[in-house]
């Protein structure tokens, strides 16, 4: 049985492991978000009442999570980066 215990992961390994272990609420396409102008962010309703965030400039980097500012939900977001390119003028 192979021992982990003093292997050495690179970043990328490291990467792949935790977001397999990111356990999402749920999965939504970015068109199911709506657009908030002010905070220059995608929204959507979040279960407790408050809304999941994920900005622009997130989703410009490659960001998929969108996080709840009030519990620990997070959610995968679909999308692609034509979907987000009109916000960046």
């Amino acid at each position: 049985m192979p021992s982990f215990q003093n292997k050495v992961f690179t970043p990328e390994e490291i990467e792949i492991y935790f977001e397999q272990a990111q356990p999402y609420y749920d999965e939504i396409d970015l068109d199911d978000f709506t657009y908030d102008e002010e905070r220059n962010a995608y929204v959507y309703p979040c279960p407790c009442g408050d809304k999941f965030v994920i900005t622009v400039d997130e989703l410009m980097i490659g960001e998929t999570k969108a996080t709840c500012p009030s519990c620990s939900l997070v959610l995968k977001v679909s999308y692609n980066f034509d979907d987000v390119e009109e916000y960046l003028k």
